[in-house]
């Protein structure tokens, strides 16, 4: 088989690698992995392999096709990403403040085992 007969066998038809969540999130498809999670790693200097080591879900190839589709909607997606972090840090206050006690709880104990291993 010639080579030409060889590039009909590819698909031509990009694959979708990501999906919107009933919610609005943006996943990987066929995956629970959120794409901020991907570009995250990919920002921290992680390379394709390495993100697909901290997400064994994931493949190399869907980790490329994520981050084309960033690199693809760079502005919006980076938009997406502000309110996520925006988003996140409302519900942190939330939490502190309807939980204030277990949360200094949980920084005290956190303190003691910090201080602990110091002195080892």
């Amino acid at each position: 088989m010639s080579t030409l007969e060889l590039t009909s066998t590819i698909e031509l038809a990009s694959p979708s690698y990501i999906q919107r969540t009933d919610a609005g999130g943006l996943r990987v498809v066929g995956t629970r992995v959120g794409l901020e999670s991907v570009v995250y790693a990919w920002r921290s200097g992680e390379t394709p392999e390495q993100i697909v080591a901290n997400y064994p879900a994931l493949s190399v190839e869907q980790v490329h096709g994520a981050l084309a589709f960033y690199f693809r909607n760079r502005e919006v997606i980076d938009c997406y990403m502000v309110e996520l972090e925006a988003l996140f840090e409302k519900l942190r206050r939330e939490s502190e403040e309807r939980n204030r006690e277990f949360h200094e709880r949980l920084l005290q104990r956190a303190a003691q085992i910090d201080a602990g291993s110091r002195s080892r």
